[in-house]
């Protein structure tokens, strides 16, 4: 028994001094996080955050406002951690032309005047001239159509000028951000390839947009837009579209002279509702052509995507 006694008293002390090593050992020291040095990029949309995303690469953090299809940029109303995001940024992109004013009031609060747009009216203006002279590439942009991240040919200036930006923004990586510039511009590139032999098969098909959001897109495929003005502006407007338009549009689907029915899926009403039953009615393909990128999508595969659907229901 004392042997037993002294065996269990050696091994508590053992347990306990053990215990005691355990709590005063000093605690393993972690690598210590290396703080960001680049630029912090706040964006209006997940749109034009993925293209700066594009640009900017490694370089570059962004924080995109608005990236849920429940959200409105037109209506949006800032908070106060947008705020915050756009006080500590090195650089605001936004769409412009009314489109996204949320992030002007942002920037005039915080008096961050470095702010690039993507619309910029009296440029493309005058690209609406010389394309009409050259009869080539005309898309009114003068009109107001402000949904310009469907036109490719805004998106490579946008892209351009972003990346002039970024290396004034940060000269030691400029070859870096129009390293990335080329490889964007690649994909623009192929993209403007697909629609140009679409075009050529396409061309004239008639289409019926509830909204202009896609029509620059739809303009380079040759298609003929058909869609009543008083119609797509009251959508766009958020009102009811007046009785003779809306009996026009369904009068156009029920005899089915239209060959695609576009539709923006963030803004959907009652009306819209109904005449896409309609379409659906009468074997006329529905093609949704949102405002905002899908989750975990590129803007290169989203507009991908985007062709693909319009040569299905075109075909």
């Amino acid at each position: 028994m004392k042997i037993k006694a002294l065996a269990l008293a050696t091994a508590t002390v053992l347990v306990l001094s053990g215990c005691a090593g355990i709590e005063s050992s000093p605690e393993i020291a972690r690598p210590t996080e290396v703080p960001f040095t680049g630029l912090q990029v706040v964006a209006s949309t997940n749109v034009w955050g993925d293209i700066a995303k594009s640009v900017g690469g490694d370089r570059v953090q962004v924080v995109s406002i608005i990236e849920s299809f429940s959200q409105d940029p037109h209506s949006y109303e800032a908070s106060a951690r947008d705020q915050l995001a756009v006080n500590d940024a090195d650089l605001l992109v936004a769409n412009g032309g009314g489109y996204d004013s949320f992030m002007d009031a942002l920037a005039g609060a915080s008096g961050n005047e470095n702010i690039i747009y993507a619309y910029l009216p009296d440029e493309l203006a005058e690209e609406d001239a010389k394309a009409e002279e050259d009869d080539d590439h005309n898309h009114d942009h003068a009109d107001g159509n402000e949904h310009v991240w469907y036109d490719f040919h805004v998106v490579e200036d946008f892209a351009n000028r972003l990346a002039a930006k970024l290396a004034l923004l940060d000269p030691e990586y400029s070859a870096d951000y129009f390293d990335n510039l080329v490889l964007f511009l690649d994909q623009i590139e192929i993209l403007e390839d697909r629609v140009a032999v679409l075009s050529g098969k396409y061309s004239g098909a008639r289409v019926f947009s509830s909204e202009p959001v896609a029509d620059y897109l739809l303009q380079e495929l040759s298609l003929e837009n058909i869609t009543p003005k008083g119609f797509s502006g009251a959508i766009e407007e958020e009102r009811d579209v007046s009785p003779k338009d809306l009996l026009e549009v369904q009068n156009l689907l029920k005899s089915k002279a239209v060959t695609l029915f576009v539709v923006n899926p963030q803004t959907g009403s009652v009306q819209i509702d109904s005449l896409v039953a309609l379409a659906k009615q009468n074997q006329i393909p529905v093609v949704e052509l949102s405002e905002l990128l899908p989750p975990n999508t590129s803007y290169f595969e989203w507009m991908d995507m985007n062709i693909a659907l319009l040569e299905a229901a075109l075909r």
